[in-house]
C-alpha cells in the first residue's frame, strides 16, 4: 500500500496465493464448485485523476453438474486491467484461456478497448483463437461499426471477412464499463 504526499492512497495490491488447491468455494446442494489459485487485485491511481484496477489468477475452475452430467470450466492465465481517466474514459485490456471438458478449449485476448465519457466504444479488438489455430477477430471500426474477420484454417491469414457490422441502437442505453 502507497499513499502520496498528502496521505492519500496511490496503490494498493491483494495477493490470495494458497497451497494445496486455493479459495474454494463449495455448494453442497449441487450447481458449482469454485476454486481460485492465486489471484492478485491491483488498484493504483496518479495525481492527474487516472485510475488502473488490475486482475490476474493463475486458475479460477468450476466443476459443474447439470442435466448434461459433470464437467469442469476452468479459466487460466487470466489478466485484466481498466484504466479509466478523470475525464472519463476508459481502457480494457483482457487475456486469457476458457477451458470446457466437454467442449475444449479457446484462448481470448481483448486489446485497448476503449470507451469515451459516455461509455460509447471508440476503439479497440478482441480475437478468439480456436481449435487448430483458426480465430475470429472483431474490431471496432468507427462510430457502431464493427469489422469482423476469420482465419478458417489456422494459417494465420484471415481467409474470411464478414464486412462491417452496425451495432447502432442494438445495445440501447447500456455501457460497456
Amino acid at each position: 500500500m502507497a499513499s502520496d504526499s498528502e496521505g492519500e492512497l496511490q496503490s494498493l495490491t491483494l495477493n490470495f496465493s494458497t497451497t494445496g488447491g486455493g479459495i474454494a468455494i463449495d455448494s453442497s446442494e449441487g450447481g458449482a464448485d469454485i476454486i481460485v489459485d492465486g489471484l492478485t487485485i491491483t488498484m493504483n491511481s496518479d495525481s492527474n485523476g487516472n485510475s488502473t484496477v488490475s486482475i490476474s489468477a493463475t486458475s479460477l475452475t468450476a466443476t459443474i453438474t447439470d442435466d448434461q452430467g459433470l464437467h469442469t470450466i476452468t479459466l487460466n492465465g487470466f489478466t485484466a486491467s481498466i484504466t479509466s481517466s478523470e475525464t472519463g474514459g476508459a481502457i480494457l485490456n483482457a487475456s486469457g484461456t476458457i477451458s470446457d471438458s466437454a467442449e475444449g478449449s479457446v484462448k481470448f485476448t481483448a486489446t485497448n478497448i476503449t470507451t469515451d465519457s459516455d461509455g460509447t466504444m471508440t476503439g479497440g479488438s478482441i480475437v478468439v483463437h480456436g481449435a487448430n489455430e483458426t480465430s475470429i477477430t472483431i474490431s471496432h471500426d468507427k462510430d457502431n461499426d464493427f469489422n469482423i474477420h476469420a482465419d478458417t484454417n489456422g494459417d494465420g491469414t484471415n481467409d474470411y471477412n464478414a464486412g462491417t457490422m452496425c451495432c447502432e441502437g442494438n445495445l440501447g442505453s447500456e455501457t460497456l464499463f
